[in-house]
């Protein structure tokens, strides 16, 4: 399945991936976001960047 988003749309995935990526350097925010997470675990730093890198390629961005 293809994802279909517009480079605005793209553009917040990725800074908000980034932006906890880097926020988990120093806060546990598994806390915060328990919901998100209550039958899985938070990607680890290398696999989200995999998934930063497949958005970018992956996702056909459409305007």
């Amino acid at each position: 399945m293809a994802l279909q988003l517009t480079k605005r749309e793209a553009a917040l995935i990725l800074a908000s991936i980034r932006n906890w990526q880097e926020e988990l350097k120093t806060v546990d925010l598994y806390d915060y976001y328990e919901g998100y997470f209550e039958d899985i675990d938070p990607l680890e730093d290398a696999q989200i960047e995999d998934l930063c890198a497949r958005v970018s390629a992956e996702a056909r961005i459409a305007d």
